[in-house]
């Protein structure tokens, strides 16, 4: 019976059918750990609840959204977590696209310092943040010895200053993530055919009018992925400043996602913590579309 009710399937619902079993699971996985949790959050953001007796969860309509706009921290947050972005933007893009250029040639050479490059993205963030930590310490801190070595005394530890720690931080996450961004680079480089730099060089093209004309354009959509991924790991930064700083001193180095924790978990605000991230996927969505928008608009100019 089985075997009928298969030979009466046509081929192209077989495929669908095939396509929906491969789907089904992680369409599953997705909607339990993703889209549900994403749902709650937004409902407790309505609400005032210290995350433990369900039924002490108590709805206070649009306060916790009122209080958040007044909220000085979480504005100070916010702008720490736009520095992360701009700077996964700017200074680690760039940096990921030179190396990449020096290094897409396949040789011994290139491989080596492809990996050497690569080694920070398989470190945990955890031990990221422990290991600058270490360099950073005023008081064994391989840093600040050095500086001393040559003469230079700090008049207040590096982590401790208000006005460089958040960029110390900055720093460390583009060492942390370039490396990636340069690997998807080069991915991109070796699919541009050889041919077009072959033409370009018959008609007198220079090596800075090809990057400007032939790599720059060519390589536009692997770019712009390059920079979504950067830049929404920037929005979602945790570890690394609550290793090496826990948002301090006096929040100079608080990012929206520590701020989050320590609304909701430390300060036992679930409401207000999902408030905050609330507010914070909302940037990201529209940061996102913003981005494909006018990459999308730059393209048509090709």
């Amino acid at each position: 019976m089985s075997t009928r009710l298969l030979r009466g399937i046509s081929r192209k619902r077989k495929t669908k059918f095939i396509i929906f079993l491969f789907i089904f699971p992680m369409f599953v996985t997705y909607t339990v750990f993703l889209i549900l949790p994403a749902i709650v959050s937004v409902i407790l953001s309505f609400t005032e609840w210290a995350g433990i007796n369900i039924s002490q969860i108590k709805f206070t309509g649009f306060s916790n959204y009122v209080e958040l706009f007044k909220d000085r921290i979480y504005w100070l947050a916010l702008k720490n977590t736009f520095l992360f972005v701009i700077f996964a933007l700017t200074v680690q893009y760039i940096l990921a696209f030179i190396l990449a250029i020096l290094l897409q040639q396949n040789n011994k050479v290139s491989g080596f310092f492809r990996a050497v490059f690569f080694a920070p993205q398989v470190l945990s963030l955890i031990i990221v943040g422990l290991l600058f930590t270490f360099f950073l310490s005023p008081s064994m801190g391989l840093v600040t010895l050095f500086l001393e070595k040559i003469g230079v005394r700090l008049a207040k530890p590096l982590l401790v200053d208000k006005r460089i720690a958040i960029y110390l931080l900055t720093l460390v996450w583009t060492w942390r993530i370039f490396g990636f961004s340069m690997f998807l680079l080069i991915a991109g480089l070796q699919a541009i055919p050889q041919n077009i730099y072959e033409a370009a060089e018959i008609d007198g093209g220079r090596s800075l009018q090809k990057l400007w004309f032939i790599t720059i354009p060519l390589l536009k959509e692997v770019s712009v992925v390059v920079m979504i991924l950067a830049g929404t790991a920037a929005f979602r930064v945790f570890e690394l400043v609550y290793v090496i700083t826990g948002g301090g001193p006096f929040h100079a180095t608080e990012v929206a996602v520590t701020y989050i924790y320590h609304r909701a978990f430390v300060g036992s605000r679930m409401g207000y913590g999902s408030a905050i991230a609330t507010t914070l996927a909302t940037i990201m969505f529209i940061f996102t579309v913003l981005f494909l928008y006018f990459s999308k608009a730059g393209t048509r100019r090709y």
